[in-house]
């Protein structure tokens, strides 16, 4: 079994839209941003935090995920993707958990959309305490519904 790690930064690079769309070409059948989408994204998200999986032996980025930072001391995980070879081996739970540990201290919340079919995702996000707060009618585009998720933190959100 290959070695996976993870890394993390809230700095931007000029290769990481170029990356971003790579991944979402493999992991995603829609939603696929393109790296102009990313690049666009980052422009206009400075107040953002980046966590990310490499195969230690291959050096492939095999997953990603960002968070984004509110108003009112919410954070909003944006993004999940983990190559489709690299499932079902605990790289979403990890990135999910890195997320929080970082968000911990920082919001009083955290909120994050995922698609009212998508069980896999839903599973991991009550297994983490998140709970569902709201179903969107046509979130994801017609016929694509989606969940909002919610995890309270401390009320103050810092320590």
């Amino acid at each position: 079994m290959n070695v996976i790690r993870y890394y993390s930064t809230n700095i931007y690079s000029a290769e990481l839209p170029k990356l971003l769309a790579e991944l979402d070409k493999t992991c995603f059948e829609k939603d696929k941003m393109t790296e102009r989408e990313w690049e666009k994204f980052f422009k206009h998200e400075k107040n953002f935090f980046l966590v990310w999986a490499k195969d230690n032996e291959t050096k492939a980025l095999v997953g990603v995920a960002l968070i984004i930072f509110g108003i009112a001391g919410i954070a909003y995980l944006y993004s999940n993707a983990v190559l489709p070879s690299y499932r079902k081996k605990g790289i979403g739970t990890e990135l999910l958990a890195r997320r929080i540990s970082f968000i911990k201290n920082i919001a009083t919340k955290i909120q994050t959309h995922t698609r009212a079919n998508n069980t896999e995702s839903t599973r991991i996000l009550k297994a983490s305490g998140f709970i569902p707060i709201q179903y969107v009618i046509d979130f994801y585009g017609e016929f694509e519904d989606g969940v909002l998720f919610e995890l309270k933190l401390k009320e103050s959100g810092r320590t």
